[in-house]
């Protein structure tokens, strides 16, 4: 995935996330990361580790061939300023303190090293336009029917700021208010 964003103070440059090796200290734990339940997917976009993808169907097309997936992305300056979540247009550099492409190539080097040892799960593939929308579909599919209906989701949602039953979740948005149910 594009490492847009500041990293956790890893590297030359400080501005690079190890991953899972800041925890455990193994080399081969470096920019492996924890991947989460595909439950609801389809309402938890932005996507990828620093939400470099505003859709399902551009993270599927990603994975299909990452190499060709990050030259498209940093081609043009990269797409950060295109980001739904993006109101100032600013590049992806902008975000990563200067260094979204360097650190973004580092990774995609050590994912094509794997790769031609053999040790990478991730391989290239070719998938038709049809079978991405099939793939689209499932993840879709994967989304709790009670997400979509108010009615059903509002048992889970405080009536009012006071209610505290312990049995409902408290959504926060954004800008740190409590959201309620209509």
């Amino acid at each position: 995935m594009p490492q847009i964003g500041e990293g956790k103070a890893n590297g030359d440059n400080g501005h690079e996330d190890f991953g899972r090796m800041r925890e455990t200290g193994i080399e081969g734990d470096k920019f492996a990361f924890r991947t989460p339940s595909l439950l609801n997917v389809e309402h938890t976009g932005p996507f990828g580790h620093a939400g470099a993808y505003d859709s399902l169907e551009a993270v599927i097309r990603h994975h299909l061939n990452p190499t060709q997936a990050i030259d498209d992305y940093f081609a043009a300056g990269g797409e950060c300023s295109a980001l739904a979540q993006n109101e100032s247009n600013a590049t992806c550099e902008d975000y990563s303190g200067g260094y979204a492409e360097e650190n973004t190539r580092k990774v995609l080097a050590a994912l094509e090293a794997d790769q031609a040892e053999g040790t990478s799960l991730l391989t290239n593939t070719e998938l038709s336009d049809r079978q991405v929308g099939y793939l689209v579909s499932f993840l879709e599919a994967l989304t709790d029917p009670c997400l979509e209906d108010s009615a059903c989701l509002s048992q889970w949602i405080p009536q009012d700021l006071d209610e505290e039953d312990g049995n409902r979740l408290e959504i926060i948005d954004q800008f740190e208010s409590q959201l309620l149910a209509n």
